[in-house]
């Protein structure tokens, strides 16, 4: 760690050298992080990056010596639906501090492990420097082996494209992002660039001008037709031609010609994003199932549309007057994370342009752009189609030191159970267990959404009189009565939300459940040797989940003792066995080797496998 730099030199500029006349330090937990250095430019903002575990609290504390006030923009994050806003924190006095995070009352963490940027605004100027969200529970290199593994399953899955994060270009870790920004840009602003489309072919087709033509019989003669008349030329003719004026359109002219121009180059782009997410799209495809070998059933893939089974639990939250309008809107929305959707997505918006430009009026417009470059200085449509483009050219240009919205990777404890999830079905398929009808991608696409894996995901496997459904956090019916109706079988009282649930059955008929629930903490947190944890109580609770269905003559018929095992997955502990037996169920440590290369290499998986094999062969 660097020394602190004095008090009375305060932070050090990395271009120049110079020193401002005020200190900072980040108190993160228990530790003072002294921010020393800030930089001019954003290409330079890698000299001045400091670490910050998540989940721990966050404080600005200041001392200035000038009596002029400074602003500090910590990281800026924003939902999809939200409105970009980071007012910053005022610096002014002697002393102060800000408190940036703090955990009370169950308060969500508001960052995501990654790099971010902050800002110092001061006497006109503004200086950069760089934050690392660090993973609490697991290293560097252990978190990139996770997202390794996650991306040979579902490429993208990592990434949030919900929950983005304001910051420099470089930062970017999704090569997809500036054509996805650009999807994002149109679908917000379409309205608006077919709004000024319209309004510039109604305000045309109003606009008549004169004319003026040479006819033998004179008629709707004015001063100027006099004029020509008597002119040189008009002499010519004089007695056997007049000249007459008409009223007639003029759509063919500079200022169309240009607005055609730039329609045109805003629907290139788009064909543009089109074209290399189909690109990337073919890259990411060649990382795919692992049992790419194995015969596909034949099926009909419909590209552009995603169908969804909900659960009841989630059918209740449709009608709960509870749930809020942003969650509502979260499920609603089009914009999914998966390649198709967002090709579908741009090619619905270039078929709608290209049918716009494809009108009687802009066929009469030629397609070439002015020698004269000016669109429309008096016509608001005009202006407002040539800001459009200006920000259209800027979407997919994206620089070291852009600042741009991008999407984060997701929380740290969502990534750990899609891990152990995908460990799941890695152990079924080296059980000798295939998809069954479809392949594991198709099967997990059918419930990606842009924010990740919708709850109740479901993939199944079969091996001869066998078959196994691997469901990811759904929540269960509460009776019997419900979990009938709507034929998922499952009902509990208490807790009915474990994170992974595989039940088997065999010739058609439920036998158990296996449970895992999923924990991104440490071994103290939730195992005691002398009382019930949380989790222990969790784990315990799940072991009253039960099983119903139909009898033949139309009675109830219970299993009653349904979970078999309860397993809770943890990040390891260096001072535990990989595998804990306890009361409530096992405790098994699951994470990277981070002494090898291979992401593959995952302490506790041959554990998992074997309780996994153990309980299939009863």
């Amino acid at each position: 760690m660097a020394l602190r730099t004095s008090v009375s030199k305060g932070i050090q500029v990395v271009e120049s050298g110079r020193h401002l006349p005020l200190t900072l330090h980040l108190h993160v937990g228990h530790t003072i992080i002294p921010i020393e250095r800030l930089a001019e430019s954003p290409e330079n903002v890698r000299s001045c990056l400091y670490d910050v575990m998540e989940y721990k609290d966050v404080k600005l504390t200041f001392k200035c010596e000038t009596a002029e006030a400074a602003r500090f923009y910590w990281i800026h994050t924003r939902d999809a639906d939200e409105e970009a806003d980071n007012e910053g924190y005022v610096l002014s006095g002697v002393t102060g501090e800000h408190v940036l995070y703090q955990y009370r009352d169950g308060a969500t963490y508001p960052w995501r492990c990654g790099l971010y940027h902050f800002e110092l605004h001061y006497q006109g100027k503004t200086y950069f420097g760089a934050v690392a969200i660090k993973p609490k529970n697991v290293s560097d290199r252990q978190m990139a082996q996770i997202h390794q593994v996650i991306n040979q399953e579902l490429r993208g899955l990592v990434l949030d494209y919900y929950h983005f994060k304001r910051t420099i270009g470089h930062f970017n870790h999704d090569r997809t992002e500036p054509h996805r920004r650009f999807i994002r840009w149109y679908r917000e602003n379409e309205a608006k660039l077919l709004r000024a489309i319209r309004d510039i072919e109604t305000r045309c087709m109003l606009q008549i001008e004169k004319a003026y033509k040479l006819e033998d019989i004179p008629r709707h003669m004015d001063n100027r037709c006099l004029r020509l008349q008597h002119s040189y030329r008009g002499v010519i003719y004089q007695g056997t031609k007049f000249y007459n004026r008409h009223w007639q359109t003029n759509w063919d002219n500079d200022e169309n010609r240009l607005a055609k121009y730039v329609i045109s180059q805003i629907a290139h782009e788009l064909m543009k994003s089109l074209r290399s997410l189909k690109v990337l799209e073919h890259e990411a495809g060649e990382i795919n199932d692992s049992y790419s070998n194995v015969p596909q059933f034949p099926e009909k893939i419909e590209r552009h549309t995603i169908r969804i089974q909900t659960s009841e639990g989630e059918n209740q939250g449709w009608d709960d007057p509870a749930l809020d309008s942003s969650g509502y809107r979260r499920w609603q929305t089009l914009a999914f994370a998966t390649f198709p959707s967002d090709q579908a997505e741009a090619t619905k918006h270039l078929l709608k342009l290209s049918a716009r430009l494809n009108t009687p009026f802009w066929n009469r417009v030629e397609n070439r752009r002015p020698k004269t470059f000016r669109l429309g200085t008096g016509t608001p449509s005009y202006r407002l189609l040539y800001e459009l483009w200006k920000e259209a050219a800027s979407q997919t240009r994206e620089t070291d030191d852009t600042l741009s919205d991008m999407p984060a990777y997701k929380p740290t404890s969502v990534l750990y159970e899609y891990y152990v999830l995908f460990g799941v079905l890695r152990a079924l398929r080296e059980l000798d267990f295939l998809p069954d009808r479809e392949a594991i991608t198709i099967q997990l696409q059918k419930s990606f959404f842009r924010d990740g894996l919708k709850e109740g995901t479901k993939v199944s496997f079969v091996k001869g009189d066998c078959k196994i459904d691997v469901t990811y956090d759904e929540t269960l019916a509460p009776n019997s009565q419900v979990a009938l109706q709507n034929r998922t079988h499952f009902y509990g009282h208490l807790r009915r939300k474990p994170d992974i649930r595989i039940d088997l059955y065999k010739n058609s008929t439920y036998v158990s459940t296996f449970i895992i629930e999923v924990k991104y903490r440490p071994f103290y947190n939730i195992h005691s040797e002398f009382g019930w944890t949380n989790t222990m109580e969790q784990m315990n609770e799940y072991r009253l989940i039960s099983y119903v269905k139909r009898n033949s003559d139309g009675q109830k018929e219970y299993n009653l003792r349904a979970v078999y095992q309860v397993v809770c997955a943890y990040p390891g502990d260096d001072d535990q066995p990989i595998v804990t037996p306890a009361d409530c169920g096992t405790f098994l440590q699951y994470y990277p080797n981070e002494n090898t290369d291979d992401p593959n290499d995952i302490v506790g998986f041959p554990q998992l496998r074997e309780m996994m094999k153990k309980w299939i062969d009863l």
